[in-house]
């Protein structure tokens, strides 16, 4: 998959268990705490659960632009290079110190040091530091997730060239998106066009490539017999990514109904039946 939505802990779970038959809620849970999977904003800004190795290079290729685009949030926050200077070394200290740690903990030796987290600068000081790489999301403490440095709680990180990880994250969207638009690809990874026009040249022997009007659809990997039996019905979790994982979604959902996805069109999507 590349990475799967997870800005809803629970349905993220869901999401991920009914893709995979006979696994539990427990067998997710013990992935996310054995770090073979991690959650944290490698793309558009967003929670997504990776494979924990894959997070190194998918921040190195994806966060530069969330980075870019939320430097204006920033400054209405007065959170400067110098802050977050202050406020990396803190919380580096602490996790170092302490070990994991709730968002409300971390906050509170934030306030301790005479930086503020009201009015989302908390929230933005880990989201920042995420992006940079120093930390992620761990394991849960209670109901609350934990944040922990990235370098500890994933020992073992994959290193690939900025092309090596375009071409990769181009392979794993098609294989498990397609058939899908570049434009759909752009919209869920966050990538300029012009980037995913070059991950989509890397890849051309390796995806095929149906073309519908004037429309091109990319998709490859998996081959699926007509004879094999499928449910009638699935329950999927909000934010699934049979459907957020596309910029065009009219090919099964029409738009007309699209309002009973999302009501009050405010970013939320609720759970479907399929």
């Amino acid at each position: 998959m590349g990475a799967v939505q997870a800005q809803d802990f629970q349905g993220a779970l869901w999401a991920i268990a009914c893709r995979l038959p006979g696994t539990t809620r427990e067998d997710v849970e013990s992935a996310i705490t054995r770090a073979r999977i991690v959650r944290s904003w490698p793309m558009r800004g967003t929670l997504h659960f990776v494979v924990a190795e894959d997070l190194g290079w998918m921040l190195d290729l994806l966060a530069p632009r969330v980075r870019a685009s939320t430097k204006g949030r920033r400054r209405q926050l007065e959170l400067d290079d110098e802050v977050l200077a202050s406020t990396r070394r803190l919380v580096e200290k602490s996790l170092e110190k302490n070990g994991p740690q709730t968002r409300t903990s971390l906050f509170a030796m934030l306030e301790a040091h005479h930086i503020s987290t009201r009015e989302q600068r908390g929230a933005h000081i880990l989201q920042h530091h995420a992006l940079e790489g120093l930390i992620c999301l761990a394991a849960h403490h209670g109901k609350q997730p934990t944040f922990a440095l990235s370098e500890c709680w994933i020992p073992k990180r994959k290193h690939l060239s900025l092309q090596e990880s375009l071409a990769e994250l181009t392979l794993r969207y098609f294989r498990s998106h397609g058939p899908a638009t570049a434009e759909d690809f752009a919209w869920w990874s966050g990538l300029r066009i012009t980037q995913v026009r070059e991950g989509l040249s890397l890849c051309r022997n390796e995806l095929d490539v149906l073309r519908l009007g004037e429309t091109e659809y990319w998709t490859g990997g998996f081959e699926v017999s007509a004879t094999t039996r499928m449910p009638s019905v699935r329950l999927l979790p909000g934010f699934d990514e049979y459907l957020l994982g596309y910029r065009d979604r009219s090919a099964i959902l029409e738009p007309k109904y699209a309002s009973h996805m999302g009501p009050g069109n405010n970013g939320i999507f609720l759970p479907v039946f399929l």
